[in-house]
Formats: C-alpha cells, structure tokens, sequence
C-alpha cells in the first residue's frame, strides 16, 4: 500500500521549494541594487546622448547674397530631443558677426526630422555690407555643440531695406527713400 500524502506533507513541500528558489534577500540590498542599476542606465543614457549630439553640416542656399536680400541655410542635426519647438530642451542658433563688429544671433527653426537625423533652418537678410563671419550653436540640457566657422559677403542689392518710424506722418527704408501709407 502506497502511504497516503497529506495536505500538510504537500504544503511543506511547497513551501521548501519556495526557499529554495527564492532566497530572501535583506531590503537594504535590493534598495542598493535598484539605485545602482537605475544610476547606470542615467550615465549610460546621458552620455549617449551628450556624445551624439552634433551639427553635421550646414548649407547656404544662396549662391550670392545681397543687403536686404533674404539668405537661408538648411543645419543637419543629430541630437536628442523630444520636442524641437521647446528651446529649453534644444536650441540651434545661428552667432553671426556683422561687418561692422557688431553680433548677431540669429534664432534658428525646426524643419523636419528626429532625433536621428533633423533638418533645421536659419533665414537671414543682411542690413549691411561687407563679410560677416557665422558658426552656429547648438544648445540642449547639459551640452552645447558649435560649428565650424564660415563667411558670406553681402553685396549690394536692389531692395530699398526695412522700414523705420521717420516722424508723426511717414516711414523712412534703410535706403532713405520716404514711405507715406495712403488712407484716411
């Protein structure tokens, strides 16, 4: 006759398989280990990105530019971001200097793409004549990236420039010539 198996014989036999599979381990070291695991995977993760982020090149569309003339680039980025319209998550600016010495920093626009591979745009329409040298900047948290630098020269042009206030009733282009708007 076979012995019969009781529930308590059962139940205690379970209950040292469990033990063995799983061995309790103190609270303080699964604490320790989930602080560890979740520690590399922000290094991992942030130097991953930081060493990926960079311009890999630019482009100037027109072959000459001329005063008041609008120039435009397209940027090529490789760089993490979820969304390219927040500039406190990523900015790419265009730092220019004029003819005169005076900066200008040109504020750069997201046109297609991912993190992978984005195209971004800089239009730009030059007020004065002469060479203006440019790098672009590319800012997000915790990196910045910069270009290699470059040149255009502006030339002159047929446009009469932007308007300006001249007094109460009229308008002034950068050419000097008067604009009056007609109505009443």
């Amino acid at each position: 006759a076979k012995p019969a198996l009781s529930e308590g014989f059962i139940s205690k036999q379970m209950v040292q398989v469990k033990k063995e599979w799983f061995t309790p381990i103190p609270q303080c070291l699964w604490v320790s280990r989930l602080l560890s695991i979740v520690v590399l995977f922000v290094l991992a993760l942030v130097s991953n990105v930081s060493g990926q982020a960079k311009i890999k090149g630019f482009k100037l569309h027109n072959t000459i530019v001329t005063e008041y003339d609008k120039a435009e680039w397209n940027i090529d980025v490789s760089a993490y971001f979820v969304n390219p319209y927040d500039q406190k998550e990523i900015a790419l600016d265009m730092v220019m200097v004029a003819p005169s010495g005076n900066p200008v920093v040109l504020p750069c626009y997201f046109e297609s793409g991912d993190s992978s591979a984005s195209v971004w745009k800089a239009h730009f329409a030059p007020q004065e004549l002469g060479k203006y040298t440019y790098y672009f900047h590319l800012a997000g948290k915790g990196w910045d990236v910069e270009s290699g630098r470059s040149a255009f020269v502006s030339l002159p042009g047929k446009k009469q420039g932007f308007l300006h206030k001249n007094n109460y009733y009229t308008f002034k282009f950068d050419n000097g010539d008067l604009f009056r708007g007609i109505g009443e």
